[in-house]
């Protein structure tokens, strides 16, 4: 996958501030009520004097505080997008545009509404100088797929005392986008694809085939064609070697995801449905680093989505960005689905599909005038991958 761009969004401070006294004010004003009872009480001039050093220490507290906070902006980079379970970071930027005086032990919070029930990610910058800034990296992993908003920043000061608080609201909220949590493909699974279409060995496909792709030289068989004896080599091992041709039609791939989620979906339905979409945004990254490659993906959701083309990184961001959106229903519309996936294609390539249940995509797939037009040899083209049964582990494993 190709580096992402990264988009920044300058964030200054708004009207949205806010000054309350801590618990540790609370303690010092009820401190200095005390002694101003005292001093009242006893008539007494030091304690008076004790009263009115308090005063001062309190005011000049929420001066200090209220201007700690003064003249300064923000700026959040997010990623384009991140993956879900992959560290990412946030790049913060505070900027001091005083001229005179250090904003001192600032403290930034970064909210993040998601489904996470993770506190807001905060960075502490012990120090910025006037006309000066402080750059900071924050690191995050997000454990779920999906549309994620970060809240505006919040800009807290206890400085000097700790005895009050101001805070400041900066800019907006962003959006970053999270990509399904991804896998690595066991070669198991890799294999028993191959073997559920096989090369065409030591012969050129048939009329139906439109190329063939150089696979690699083995020994004669009986029944090879002589015109694809490869000489040279025959010559140097001193006996009969053939080439070897895999069909065109290997490199057109099809993936069907079924997004089945019943109502109520309780936790284990909606962990299979998040395991399915990640085994799917697996493959379609091992597919898509291929070349030369044609893919379809197809999501039986309400509508359905199909996307396809060459395999690429764009094409590859946008099978991605289609996985991390995709809602669980209850209802599956796997005939709309099957209408607009491409005619051209069916006839020819190697279809996955995958389930959080028991399907017999088969039989859906068999049904009707479209399946007698398009669909041929299902059964040598066809891999079922129901992620409830168990097996799943045999082929696929999570990060």
């Amino acid at each position: 996958m190709e580096p992402n761009n990264s988009t920044t969004q300058q964030l200054h401070s708004s009207w949205h501030r806010r000054l309350q006294l801590k618990r540790e004010g609370l303690f010092a004003l009820a401190l200095t009520g005390w002694v101003l009872v005292s001093a009242l009480v006893s008539h007494a001039s030091l304690t008076l004097l004790a009263f009115s050093m308090l005063v001062a220490v309190l005011l000049i507290g929420a001066l200090q505080t209220h201007h700690n906070l003064r003249h300064l902006t923000a700026s959040r980079r997010l990623p384009d997008h991140a993956v879900a379970g992959r560290p990412f970071h946030l790049d913060i930027e505070v900027q001091n545009r005083r001229l005179f005086g250090t904003a001192q032990g600032l403290v930034l919070s970064n909210p993040v509404n998601s489904h996470s029930d993770r506190e807001a990610p905060c960075l502490f910058l012990p120090a910025v100088p006037p006309r000066g800034h402080m750059a900071e990296r924050i690191e995050m992993i997000l454990p779920k797929r999906g549309m994620v908003r970060f809240g505006a920043m919040q800009l807290f000061s206890h400085f000097p005392y700790g005895f009050m608080e101001r805070s400041v609201v900066l800019g907006e909220s962003q959006d970053l986008l999270v990509y399904p949590r991804l896998g690595k493909i066991n070669r198991r699974f890799l294999e028993f694809e191959r073997e559920s279409h096989p090369h065409q060995e030591g012969r050129r496909p048939g009329p139906a085939t439109l190329e063939a792709d150089y696979h690699g030289l083995r020994e004669f068989r009986d029944g090879d064609s002589p015109r694809w004896i490869h000489w040279s080599t025959t010559a140097r091992r001193g006996r009969l070697m053939v080439r070897e041709f895999e069909a065109r039609h290997n490199r057109d791939v099809a993936i069907l995801l079924d997004p089945w989620l019943p109502d109520p979906a309780g936790p284990r339905e909606q962990e299979l449905l998040e395991i399915a979409i990640s085994f799917v945004a697996t493959l379609c990254v091992d597919l898509c680093e291929r070349h030369s490659l044609h893919m379809v993906l197809g999501i039986a959701s309400n509508p359905p989505i199909v996307r396809h083309g060459q395999t690429s990184s764009r094409l590859l961001r946008e099978l991605l960005e289609h996985l991390a959106l995709v809602q669980g229903t209850g209802q599956p519309s796997w005939e709309k689905l099957l209408q607009e996936l491409p005619p051209a294609w069916t006839t020819q390539m190697r279809i996955t599909a995958v389930s959080p249940r028991s399907l017999d995509v088969l039989a859906r797939l068999g049904a009707g005038e479209l399946s007698r037009r398009n669909w041929q040899n299902l059964t040598r083209r066809l891999v079922q991958v129901d992620v409830s049964s168990g097996n799943l582990r045999d082929y696929f494993e999570l990060h």
